[in-house]
């Protein structure tokens, strides 16, 4: 797609972000992303790895584009593709994974996010820098980071602009795992081959119950649980126990 390179293997579909020289969110990155839906819920997709070319992840939104955008409505129609793109990331079923080969700031950070897993280089960086444009993240940041780390640690990264290293988005469960650069995308890679290793119904409603426990009230929450357990005990054990006809 020019801005985009992708890759399928074993059902894994592996889209590198590749707009140098800091594989920056342009409007381009934005609409290649967006064309990528029909894709990925096509039967073909069982999972997917986002990672960036080169020793960057993704800086975010391209700054320079900031001048042209016209008027309020215009930047806000943005903000809105974004958050419709992201949003369909983090409620999809399939696994979706964050591969952070490297700097991974402002919407590239909002991407990893959206994720269901994030994989962090050793050597990565990772934060919310707009403050420091007069900003604040408009992709999705303010809403998911305190829903994962907390709102005390959120807003120390979001009112700061500070990036944090390896070791603190490891501790504040930010990230799953830190590897060598490397190894980033091969451990992305692996850990969708063991995702997909598990019974595909059950990979897909654990998923969607999880997600939905930062979302909707605890009562809706344990509902949506009852509902999916009794299906795939149904699946599961009725389906095969189930009593020979004469």
């Amino acid at each position: 797609m020019g801005t985009l390179t992708t890759t399928l293997e074993d059902g894994i579909l592996l889209v590198t972000i590749d707009n140098p020289p800091r594989n920056t969110l342009s409007r381009e990155v934005l609409e290649a992303l967006a064309a990528l839906e029909p894709r990925l819920c096509s039967d073909e997709v069982e999972a997917v790895v986002f990672t960036g070319a080169g020793r960057i992840f993704c800086a975010g939104a391209d700054v320079d584009e900031m001048p042209t955008i016209e008027s309020r409505e215009q930047l806000e129609l943005m903000s809105m593709r974004a958050h419709a793109f992201f949003e369909m990331l983090a409620s999809f079923p399939k696994p979706m994974i964050a591969a952070i080969n490297g700097t991974c700031l402002g919407g590239g950070l909002e991407l990893a996010l959206a994720c269901h897993f994030r994989i962090l280089s050793e050597r990565g960086m990772v934060g919310l820098p707009e403050i420091e444009l007069g900003l604040i993240p408009g992709w999705g940041g303010t809403q998911r980071l305190p829903r994962l780390i907390g709102e005390g640690p959120a807003l120390e990264m979001i009112c700061t602009g500070a990036m944090i290293g390896p070791d603190v988005a490891l501790a504040r469960g930010l990230v799953h795992k830190v590897v060598p650069r490397k190894q980033v995308v091969p451990e992305a890679m692996a850990l969708a081959r063991k995702l997909l290793a598990k019974n595909r119904r059950a990979l897909h409603h654990a998923i969607r119950a999880t997600r939905a426990a930062s979302q909707v009230p605890m009562a809706a929450g344990l509902e949506m649980e009852r509902t999916f357990f009794a299906e795939l005990w149904e699946k599961a054990f009725k389906s095969t126990h189930a009593p020979e006809e004469e």
